[in-house]
C-alpha cells in the first residue's frame, strides 16, 4: 500500500538526493501538486461518498422582549435551543417581520444574542419564529455530483446572489424548499424547512490529506493500479516542471506519458463511477417530488 513517505521517496529518488528540511519540504510540493493534479481532473470513483441534512422544524415557543439598541432577546415561556448560536439559527420578529436577524450566541435558556442590534422601538412582548436555513456540508466537500442534487432533492440550484433576491422578496417564509445555493462551505434553502427531515446526497470530496504521523486514515494511497500509475506519472511531470530544462525526463514526455496514463485509468473509472451512482442513487428511490425522508435510516 502506498503511503506519503513512499512517494516522496519516488520524488526524491528522481529529483535530488537532498534530505534537508528545504529539499524535504519541495519534494512535499510536489506530491501535493501531483495529488490535486490528479483528484480534480475527473469525478473518480475513489472520491464520490455520501452526505445528509438534517433539517430541523423551526422554534415559536413563547415570547420575546426586544431592547432598542441591544443585541440581547429575552424569551419567556419557552426555551432557546441548545443548538442556536451554533448551528446558523436565524430569527424573525413579529414587531418588524421584514428584518432577518442571525442568532449569534446563546447566553442562557432565555437569553440570544443577535448578529445586529435591535433598531427599532422597545417591545416587552412580541411573537417569533426562529429556523435554519443553512446547513453545514461535511468538510472534505468538493461538489455535488453531477445533477444529483435537482433529482434528488427536487429543487432548483440558483446562485447565491439570486438566492438573496428570492429570500427577501419572500421573507419569513417556510414550506418545502424550491431553491438551495452553496456559500461558504454551507448550503443554503429556501423556503426554509418547516419540519424535520432527512436529506440524503452523493458527493465528490477532495483527496484525504497525507502525512508522515503514522499509518492513520488517509496516511495510505489505497488505490488500484491505474489511478496508482496515474499518479507517479502525475509526480514525473511533476518534477519535470521543476526540473525545467534540466529535468532527467523531458517535459514533452512527461506530458505524454501523463495523458496516456489518464486516459487508461479514465476507462478502467467509467464503469465503477457508474456502478457507484446507480447502486448509491437516490433519485432513483425518492423520485421528484417524493424527495424526503422522515426516518433516519442510513444508507445502504
Amino acid at each position: 500500500m502506498t503511503t506519503f513517505a513512499d512517494l516522496k521517496t519516488y520524488v526524491r529518488d528522481n529529483y535530488s538526493d537532498a534530505v534537508d528540511a528545504k529539499s524535504t519540504r519541495v519534494y512535499e510540493r510536489i506530491v501535493d501538486r501531483a495529488l490535486r493534479r490528479v483528484g480534480k481532473v475527473t469525478d473518480w470513483s475513489f472520491l464520490m461518498d455520501r452526505g445528509r441534512v438534517n433539517f430541523v422544524a423551526p422554534f415559536d415557543t413563547g415570547t420575546v422582549a426586544l431592547t432598542q439598541d441591544s443585541k440581547a432577546v429575552t424569551l419567556t415561556g419557552g426555551v432557546w435551543p441548545t443548538t442556536m448560536g451554533t448551528d446558523f439559527w436565524h430569527v424573525n420578529f413579529a414587531a418588524n417581520s421584514e428584518v432577518e436577524f442571525e442568532v449569534l450566541t446563546r447566553t442562557s435558556g432565555t437569553v440570544i444574542q443577535l448578529d445586529e442590534v435591535w433598531p427599532f422601538a422597545t417591545t416587552a412582548s412580541s411573537l417569533f419564529t426562529a429556523y435554519r436555513r443553512e446547513y453545514a456540508l461535511p468538510t472534505d466537500f468538493r461538489k455535488f455530483l453531477f445533477g444529483e442534487m435537482q433529482e434528488t432533492w427536487g429543487m432548483d440550484y440558483i446562485s447565491p446572489a439570486e438566492f438573496t433576491d428570492v429570500r427577501l422578496s419572500q421573507n419569513q417564509s417556510g414550506g418545502d424548499p424550491q431553491w438551495f445555493t452553496l456559500f461558504k462551505q454551507r448550503a443554503q434553502f429556501w423556503p426554509f424547512p418547516t419540519e424535520i427531515r432527512v436529506a440524503d446526497f452523493l458527493y465528490v470530496r477532495w483527496p484525504k490529506l497525507l502525512s508522515d504521523a503514522g499509518v492513520v486514515e488517509g496516511d495510505a494511497i489505497d488505490w488500484d493500479e491505474h489511478h496508482l500509475d496515474l499518479l507517479f506519472a502525475s509526480l514525473d511531470l511533476e518534477v519535470a516542471r521543476s526540473w525545467g530544462e534540466g529535468a532527467p525526463e523531458s517535459m514533452r514526455e512527461a506530458v505524454t506519458m501523463y495523458q496516456g496514463e489518464l486516459r487508461e485509468a479514465k476507462g478502467a473509472d467509467t464503469e465503477r463511477a457508474l456502478t457507484l451512482m446507480h447502486y448509491y442513487s437516490l433519485s432513483d428511490r425518492y423520485p421528484r417530488g417524493s424527495r424526503w425522508r422522515s426516518e433516519a435510516t442510513s444508507i445502504p
